[in-house]
C-alpha cells in the first residue's frame, strides 16, 4: 500500500510540473501510471472517474494520445468490472484515437489492441476479432518500423500478442 500511496502523491505533484511545461504526451502517460495504479489495486471505479477527468483534459487542449490514453484505462477498467460493452466501446474509441498520433505512432496502441482482443475473446465476438487482426497487423508493423524495433524481444512481444490474437480469431470462428 505504501508504495501505491507514494505513485500516487508523487506522481501528482511532478504531473504539476510537467503541465506547467506544456509537455502533453508526459503528462497524460504520467497520469495513466495515476488511474492503472488505481486498477491494480482494485479500485476499478475510482479509475474510471481519474480516466473521466484525464480525457476531459484532454479534449480541452486536442491531445490525441491524452483522450486515448484515457479510453485504453477505462476500457480495462470496464473489463475488471465485466462491463464488456462498454469495455469494448471505450477500447474502439482508443484505438480511434492513439492511431491518429503518428509521430511517432504510441507503442501503446499494440496494447490496445491486444487488450481490446481479450474482450471480444470473453464474449465471443470472433468475426469481430478477426476483423480487428487485419488493423492490428499494420498498426503493429507501423510501429516496429518507425520505432525500429525490428528484432528486438519487444518486437517479438507485438508479435506474440498479435499472434495470439489471430489463434483466438481462429479457434472461435471453428466452434
Amino acid at each position: 500500500r505504501f508504495m501505491n500511496d507514494s505513485v500516487l502523491t508523487t506522481v501528482r505533484e511532478d504531473m504539476k510540473r510537467v503541465r506547467e511545461l506544456k509537455a502533453w504526451r508526459h503528462y497524460y502517460e504520467m497520469w495513466a501510471e495515476v488511474a492503472n495504479t488505481l486498477i491494480f489495486t482494485g479500485q476499478n471505479h475510482l479509475a474510471l472517474h481519474e480516466t473521466q477527468a484525464m480525457y476531459s483534459d484532454a479534449e480541452q487542449f486536442d491531445d490525441k494520445q491524452g483522450m486515448g490514453l484515457a479510453y485504453s484505462i477505462m476500457g480495462m477498467a470496464y473489463a475488471n468490472l465485466h462491463n464488456y460493452e462498454q469495455s469494448d466501446e471505450a477500447y474502439s474509441k482508443s484505438i480511434d484515437w492513439l492511431s491518429q498520433v503518428r509521430t511517432p505512432m504510441p507503442p501503446t496502441l499494440l496494447d490496445v489492441y491486444a487488450y481490446y482482443g481479450d474482450v471480444l475473446d470473453e464474449t465471443k465476438q470472433y468475426e469481430r476479432l478477426e476483423e480487428l487482426t487485419h488493423e492490428w497487423r499494420k498498426a503493429k508493423d507501423f510501429v516496429i518500423n518507425q520505432h525500429s524495433l525490428k528484432g528486438t524481444a519487444t518486437a517479438d512481444l507485438y508479435d506474440y500478442y498479435f499472434f495470439r490474437g489471430c489463434a483466438q480469431a481462429a479457434l472461435g470462428l471453428r466452434h
